[in-house]
């Protein structure tokens, strides 16, 4: 069986959502998904596919970066 990181990545944006200050949580949320939706944008308008959840994954990993031990 093998895993997918977009939980993990779900979970990590989850969790720095929720460590922001009320008046800071849209800001790497917002960026976030400008990136996806620039990617999904780029994609569709070249006759491509849907963002797929590995490139989820890198996106979230890229704003909400795991935490090193």
């Amino acid at each position: 069986m093998t895993t997918t990181p977009f939980p993990a990545g779900y979970a990590r944006l989850q969790e720095a959502l929720g460590e922001l200050p009320a008046e800071q949580r849209g800001t790497p949320f917002v960026a976030a998904l400008a990136e996806l939706a620039e990617l999904q944008a780029t994609r569709r308008a070249s006759g491509g596919g849907f963002v797929i959840l590995p490139e989820w994954a890198e996106i979230f990993d890229r704003h909400f970066p795991p935490v090193q031990p």
